[in-house]
């Protein structure tokens, strides 16, 4: 009875050392695949802010914002593996963007657009200091002009 178990728990050994291998060659590949994926993740993102930064000094703020946004996005998805310069850039190409946008809805009293701006910002950028005084604002000419115009 001895001999049978420990016949079953060497054959069972044996059986669970490939797999064990196996698993060890999936993580390996997996990693790799992983950082070749980061890789080509991150030249996208050096494309996307070089055509923002294009956009940009064109006069095309509506497209270099959205723009912006998308880089904002790549670098979340490929996270903190030293793209740390590229993901500032993207935030701050945002903010400076989004808020021209933010203004300049502000000033055609179209509040809630202005809204909807400032807060790309502060998902992005949640300790933005031109982004938090310009909501705060913001807010408070919403609150004065409740009932004057139709909310959107």
């Amino acid at each position: 009875m001895r001999k049978t178990a420990y016949l079953y728990f060497g054959l069972a050994m044996l059986l669970a050392i490939p797999a064990a291998i196996r698993a060890q060659d999936n993580a390996a590949a997996l990693a790799v695949q992983q950082a070749v994926l980061n890789q080509a993740k991150t030249k996208e993102l050096r494309e996307k802010l070089a055509d923002a930064s294009a956009a940009e000094q064109r006069n095309d703020i509506t497209g270099a914002a959205k723009i912006y946004q998308e880089s904002v996005a790549l670098a979340q998805e490929i996270g903190s593996t030293g793209i740390e310069p590229l993901s500032h850039a993207a935030i701050g190409g945002l903010a400076r963007t989004a808020l021209v946008l933010a203004r300049d809805a502000q000033s055609r009293q179209d509040y809630f657009e202005a809204d909807t701006q400032v807060k790309r910002v502060l998902k992005a950028d949640p300790k933005n200091p031109d982004a938090i005084a310009f909501k705060a604002e913001n807010d408070d000419l919403i609150q004065q002009n409740r009932g004057k115009q139709a909310d959107a």
